[in-house]
């Protein structure tokens, strides 16, 4: 039971930072067609910490590239939990080593899909550390 509730809760940090790094992706198309009204409050976060996010979300590209190909063509499912778990671990410590907690990597994250001028600044800090 608590094995299975531990393998959720990764399954699902999982879920959200893999989402992290898939924002990226459909920036140009959200930008164009995105709303102007928000539903909810956005937070404000300190240039520190969005240095801290853009950091930390490098690292997880560079993490799930790593894992994308020692996974690729492997067909032994046990063998594939066994390295998203680690990958999973891997991607958490990446962000705590950025001394950012993954609550906040996640409400980042989550903010920057409906915040235009958010993602871009976040952009321009991810690239500039992507070069």
């Amino acid at each position: 039971m608590i094995t299975r509730l531990i393998s959720t809760n990764r399954a699902a940090l999982f879920s959200v930072l893999a989402a992290a790094l898939l924002a990226f992706a459909a920036v140009p198309a959200m930008a164009q067609s995105q709303d102007q009204t928000q539903a909810a409050p956005q937070k404000e976060y300190s240039q520190q910490t969005l240095d801290k996010f853009a950091s930390a979300y490098v690292k997880l590209g560079e993490i799930q590239n790593e894992y994308v190909q020692k996974m690729q063509g492997m067909e032994d499912r046990e063998k594939m939990q066994r390295m998203q778990a680690e990958m999973n671990q891997k991607m958490v410590r990446a962000v705590e080593a950025q001394n950012l907690d993954v609550e906040t990597f996640k409400n980042i994250s989550g903010q920057m899909r409906s915040d235009k001028e958010l993602r871009a600044e976040v952009g321009q800090m991810i690239k500039s550390k992507t070069r």
